[in-house]
């Protein structure tokens, strides 16, 4: 089950617990950086749907589901139950989080948070041996926010880990640590009040390209660039010629590659690698002339015609005198 539409919408207006380590500069992923987080919460409201949070979603029942098994409980894994706003000390009304399930009965209160371990993963190195409180920074600052927010003890942490020969399951456990918590939720709090509240960025990246898309542009209108303008426009179309330099070079490399492969869909490499040229299921198309002309009204109702824009550049450089 998703959560609803309404609790969507609040959770831009707080810190989540996997947003907290991000703003603290904890966390170990490309990407991840204040400035993003910024966005998310004071750009457009846009839908979010990366593969790797598909995977997670995928992964995360099988994950919660062997823990319940492994404790001896069953969890309430609803994410619209288990949201909340911390109602108590620093970081009121702006810290949040959502742990992937919470067992609360008379005075047992615990949670459980969900994660998958990969090879390659930046954090890989970061995990101690299973059944400790060892895990990475990141985690370690998500799991406490939770347990803040929603008066938790412990948090289980049940990892899918991948490292090895096969993948296997393990525990680790953390406890709430209220000393580290106050280290926590005050650099987090001003985070939010130094940058969310007032609207002024925590650094100079650009805004992500889903900001830049939302702009209302006045049609037709033009601006005269200066030359730090321009610089930026020609190192863009030098990126742009190098991109399809590149493509027209994979594309030579690739044919003379299949060229060799005869009729063979494959070849094994000396270095233990595969090159593999096989077929694989393409997305589904559709004949809208054909659909247009046999059933107007579906066609009418279902199709869409949308319109994005396109970077260019056009015109010939003028030659500086002198």
């Amino acid at each position: 089950m998703g959560m609803t539409a309404e609790i969507l919408k609040v959770r831009r207006k707080h810190l989540g617990a996997s947003e907290t380590p991000v703003v603290l500069g904890m966390s170990p992923f490309a990407g991840a950086t204040p400035d993003r987080v910024y966005w998310d919460k004071c750009g457009p409201e846009v839908e979010r749907d990366a593969p790797h949070l598909r995977m997670g979603n995928d992964l995360e029942p099988a994950l919660i589901g062997w823990a319940e098994r492994e404790i001896g409980v069953s969890f309430e894994t609803d994410p619209n139950l288990c949201w909340g706003v911390l109602a108590a000390g620093i970081g009121t009304g702006i810290l949040a989080a959502t742990p992937d399930g919470i067992y609360a009965r008379n005075s047992d209160r615990f949670g459980v948070e969900g994660k998958a371990v990969m090879r390659g993963n930046p954090d890989e190195d970061s995990w101690g041996d299973e059944g400790t409180d060892h895990v990475p920074y990141n985690v370690l600052i998500q799991v406490q926010q939770q347990m803040a927010v929603h008066r938790l003890e412990m948090v289980y942490v049940p990892v899918l880990w991948c490292i090895g020969f096969r993948p296997e399951f393990r525990m680790y456990e953390v406890q709430r640590d209220e000393s580290l918590w106050r280290e926590i939720a005050t650099p987090a709090t001003e985070w939010w009040c130094e940058h969310v509240q007032t609207r002024i960025p925590p650094g100079d990246e650009p805004p992500p390209m889903h900001v830049l898309r939302a702009i209302q542009r006045r049609h037709g209108e033009m601006i005269d660039a200066d030359d730090g303008q321009a610089f930026l426009v020609a190192s863009w179309d030098e990126h742009r010629q190098a991109r399809i330099q590149a493509e027209k070079a994979e594309r030579a490399m690739l044919a003379k590659v299949l060229a060799e492969l005869g009729d063979a869909e494959g070849m094994s490499l000396p270095d233990g690698r595969r090159f593999t040229y096989r077929e694989q299921s393409g997305p589904r198309k559709c004949d809208l002339d054909a659909l247009q002309a046999r059933a107007p009204g579906i066609y009418d109702e279902i199709v869409t015609q949308p319109s994005h824009r396109t970077a260019r550049l056009t015109g010939k450089a003028k030659q500086k005198k002198g």
